[in-house]
């Protein structure tokens, strides 16, 4: 009795000890956020929707007439940015509750912390689903790739919402594996913020969750996104003809090809699209091999999917590389599992690569200029290929994870 007593003090202890330690690096990681909100400069990604959304909130503007005018003021001041365009129905969800904040820094800190937070549960969540439990050091590897890297670094200082479309996407593919087919599809349809990035994954999604007569990923995305769109044109019917002259005043000024192209100025743009036609030539080769087949493999062509938007998407900025998270996890979740030799070195070893262009390229950070064309394709282009390591275990589900096959 009295053993079994001091094992639930014990536990209990055990218990309060973990949730005063996680509270008190929560709360130092708030304090240092706010201290860095308020003291240095950035998250122009956020401030444009922020002041748009309260306009809208509590003075009754069109957020898009807003938008278009800061833009504009933002392209006679030569600041260097990507205008982006946010669907209304999209935004709601995600800029109403910073813009009742009424301090920007404060909301910057916030959309700091949980993104940071939300990327390191949705990468330890899609390694559960792999069926990769970290121990010791890979747990410090699994960190890292979350957050360590240069697009998740540039993404949270801005305070950008590509942030919250890698964790949506990340846990969407979790989601799929563990069979929850309704809260990926509405978990997709969220994504829709930045629909550059978001419609090759939901094409993809949709078409092969037909395929396989999974129609509860239909009803999750559909769903919601009929939802969404009911309550923003009750809020704001015009939006969509606000989108679209917005897009037409402000074209990118950001992406991989506007950077290839000022590279090479002679035959850049020539070079820059017929990449982009190989990187989506790619991509749907692998749709159309992972048509009607498992699990395992439509999971990989999402991730593959993702990574193409980062090289064909028109308005991409070096944050959205963000969206390399859930390749990164799977990388090392299948290295380390079934590559038992090696497989933990290799995880390292990109991990480290991962961190590199954020010791070349951190002072972009601070500085109000262009980022290289090495910082737009380095990365993605080094995982793209290191995905295709692991393609061999992905179309054999059977074989290598037998507890993740379909009944």
């Amino acid at each position: 009795m009295h053993s079994q007593r001091g094992r639930w003090a014990a536990g209990w202890l055990r218990a309060l000890g973990i949730a005063l330690a996680g509270g008190a690096v929560v709360g130092a990681v708030a304090f240092a956020a706010l201290w860095l909100s308020h003291r240095t400069s950035g998250g122009e990604a956020l401030r444009y929707p922020w002041e748009a959304m309260r306009a809208f909130l509590f003075r009754g503007e069109d957020p898009y007439r807003l938008l278009a005018l800061l833009y504009g003021r933002a392209r006679q001041d030569g600041v260097p940015f990507s205008p982006q365009i946010y669907p209304f129905h999209a935004a709601l969800v995600w800029f109403v509750p910073l813009a009742l904040v009424r301090d920007f820094a404060v909301a910057r800190a916030v959309a700091l912390v949980g993104g940071g937070v939300g990327l390191l549960g949705a990468a330890r969540w899609l390694a559960r689903s792999v069926g990769w439990q970290p121990r010791g050091g890979e747990k410090v590897l699994l960190v890292m790739a979350a957050v360590g890297g240069y697009g998740a670094i540039w993404a949270l200082w801005r305070a950008d919402v590509a942030v919250m479309v890698a964790v949506l996407s990340t846990v969407a593919l979790a989601a799929l594996l563990d069979g929850r087919d309704g809260l990926a599809g509405a978990l997709l349809a969220l994504t829709w913020v930045r629909p550059e990035l978001a419609v090759g994954a939901t094409v993809w999604a949709l078409a092969w969750a037909a395929s396989r007569r999974r129609w509860r990923l239909w009803g999750g995305f559909w769903g919601l996104t009929m939802a969404l769109l009911a309550v923003s044109w009750w809020f704001l019917p015009a939006w969509p003809v606000d989108v679209l002259r917005l897009k037409m005043a402000f074209p990118p000024t950001m992406s991989p090809q506007l950077a290839l192209a000022a590279a090479v100025p002679g035959v850049g743009r020539q070079v820059a699209w017929a990449f982009r036609l190989l990187v989506a030539l790619v991509v749907m080769g692998e749709w159309v091999a992972a048509w009607g087949r498992e699990v395992t493999q439509a999971v990989w062509v999402l991730a593959l999917t993702l990574w193409g938007a980062l090289l064909v998407g028109t308005r991409v900025v070096v944050a959205d590389q963000v969206l390399l998270v859930p390749s990164l996890v799977l990388l090392m979740a299948y290295w380390t599992t079934h590559w038992r030799r090696y497989g933990r070195q290799a995880a390292a070893v990109l991990v480290l690569l991962w961190l590199v262009p954020a010791v070349l390229w951190g002072q972009d950070l601070l500085s109000p200029r262009w980022p290289s064309l090495g910082a737009y394709l380095g990365l993605p282009l080094l995982v793209g290929v290191l995905l295709y390591t692991i393609r061999w275990w992905t179309t054999r589900p059977r074989a290598v994870l037998p507890f993740l096959t379909e009944e």
